[in-house]
């Protein structure tokens, strides 16, 4: 509960966690990093200085930063670049201060305010569709996912999270915010992305599977895990938007897309045919510069060079990179970098598998798909979220209470 007690010790984390959490599209969240930096140099100064711990999870990051930086000397863009070495400060910042702000903190209080707050945002997107189109709100909400400030596939993967909380809460006996987990399946049914279909029905086996490995096995387990299941896929696909979105990816992949259709200005191209060129593009880059990458800077120009060799001028005008977060940084920075990001997830596995933790299992999981389908590090609404979690998660205060 919050109270009057912890209200005034919490109140940094109850703004970063509004800003964190709230504002998902928004590419600069100088807010809840201001929140976040200032309470912590002003409280824990002394605790930076001595109780900096050294390990995988500080040293990759920095190395990751480090490594970007480096590309300076092999970039054109000198603009691009410093903007990419802005966006990723959290790289070398995130290891000396978020592990001592998380130690601090109430992880049971964040956990609430988490939980409430995408409850409101299912509210309010839901209540505003309604109020954009009187005559037709939930056709509307269904199709147009959220009012532009919310980006559906963010929202989505962090709704998944939350579920994910839920369901390790559930599994250790807890029933007190059962209340949330219809609400949070529906929310990603409505939101329409299909990764975040995805890793729902992958969370939901993967829960169900742990719950037959440790031996929990009787009839009611059983009867939930069948119905939940199925009730999902049924939603699922009853979304008519859900469904062409499927049928429209899985085309994309048996019928490979011409690059012609994409000069005509009356074509609109779907999400899986963009990404199938983007991800050609990236692929062609790296072949070129498979050693250090083409350099942070000259990234984005080196796709749009590509798109329109390869007679792409849609996506060149767009210049989309290649929502792929892997193929981004082999292609930008090189083979040693993709290393240390792969090291990372691996790290967390490890971490996960060492201290039974299934919460920081999937977390890890649900990252490293979510960046099969999205350069999710190069926006500030995922880089946050990701180091966030990644450092409150291998918390040893919470590791211990899984």
């Amino acid at each position: 509960m919050i109270n009057k007690e912890n209200l005034g010790s919490n109140l940094p984390t109850i703004l970063s966690g509004f800003f964190l959490f709230s504002c998902f599209y928004l590419n600069n969240l100088s807010i809840s990093i201001f929140f976040i930096l200032l309470y912590t140099l002003i409280v824990f100064k002394d605790d930076i200085i001595k109780k900096f711990k050294i390990n995988w999870l500080t040293i990759l990051p920095i190395l990751f930063f480090l490594f970007t930086c480096l590309s300076y000397f092999y970039s054109d863009n000198t603009v691009e670049f410093l903007s990419i070495i802005e966006r990723r400060l959290l790289w070398i910042i995130s290891p000396f201060f978020l592990p001592i702000f998380i130690k601090k903190i109430n992880f049971s209080l964040l956990k609430q305010i988490f939980y409430w707050i995408i409850f409101s945002s299912f509210v309010y997107n839901f209540i505003s569709s309604y109020f954009i189109d009187m005559y037709d709100g939930l056709y509307s909400y269904l199709g147009s996912a959220y009012t532009h400030p919310l980006h559906p596939t963010y929202v989505s993967v962090y709704v998944n999270i939350a579920l994910i909380m839920l369901f390790v809460e559930l599994i250790s006996g807890k029933k007190k915010n059962l209340f949330f987990l219809p609400i949070f399946i529906l929310f990603i049914i409505i939101a329409s992305s299909k990764l975040a279909i995805i890793l729902l029905i992958f969370n939901i086996l993967l829960c169900s599977i742990f719950l037959i490995s440790k031996s929990w096995i009787s009839i009611k387990n059983i009867l939930v895990t069948i119905v939940v299941f199925l009730a999902t896929i049924y939603l699922v696909f009853q979304n008519p938007t859900v469904s062409s979105k499927f049928t429209e990816a899985r085309n994309s992949i048996e019928i490979p897309i011409n690059e012609s259709v994409f000069e005509d200005p009356s074509y609109h191209p779907s999400s899986s045919n963009q990404r199938l060129v983007a991800w050609e593009a990236s692929i062609d880059i790296i072949k070129q510069n498979y050693l250090i990458g083409v350099g942070s800077g000259d990234y984005l120009d080196c796709m749009v060079a590509q798109y329109k060799k390869n007679g792409n001028t849609y996506l060149q005008k767009k210049r989309l990179d290649s929502h792929q977060q892997f193929l981004q940084t082999y292609a930008e920075l090189g083979i040693i970098p993709l290393l240390i990001l792969l090291s990372i997830f691996l790290t967390l596995v490890v971490v996960s598998a060492k201290n039974k933790s299934l919460l920081l299992f999937m977390f890890a999981s649900n990252f490293f798909i979510f960046g099969i389908t999205e350069s999710f590090l190069e926006r500030q609404a995922g880089l946050i979220f990701f180091l966030f979690f990644l450092y409150l998660l291998t918390n040893k205060k919470i590791l211990n209470g899984n």
